[in-house]
């Protein structure tokens, strides 16, 4: 297992734990100000949930880059490919 992965493994199980052991206090209700309203909520939950759109938003900007990455590759390869097979066929004109 990579470094990198271990320790993302290790702060999502800490934050885990966290959230399960201090649960009493995300849920308790507080007022929250909203501009134009207020409303009664529990923080810690909204938070949460926060985070997590936050995370989602972050994975899917990573597949897209990887994605769109390994097209670009592709595309690469391709030329690359056809640019070989023209040089070899120039080579072989040249000889003959």
């Amino acid at each position: 297992m990579k470094v990198r992965t271990a320790l993302l493994l290790f702060v999502l199980v800490a934050l885990t734990l966290f959230t399960v052991l201090n649960w009493r206090a995300f849920t308790t209700p507080t007022q929250l100000t909203l501009l134009v309203t207020t409303v009664e909520a529990p923080l810690g939950v909204l938070m949460l949930i926060l985070t997590a759109a936050v995370v989602v938003a972050f994975l899917a900007f990573v597949v897209y880059l990887q994605a769109s990455t390994a097209r670009e590759a592709r595309r690469l390869a391709k030329e690359l490919h056809s640019q070989r097979e023209l040089a070899d066929r120039a080579e072989a004109s040249r000889k003959s």
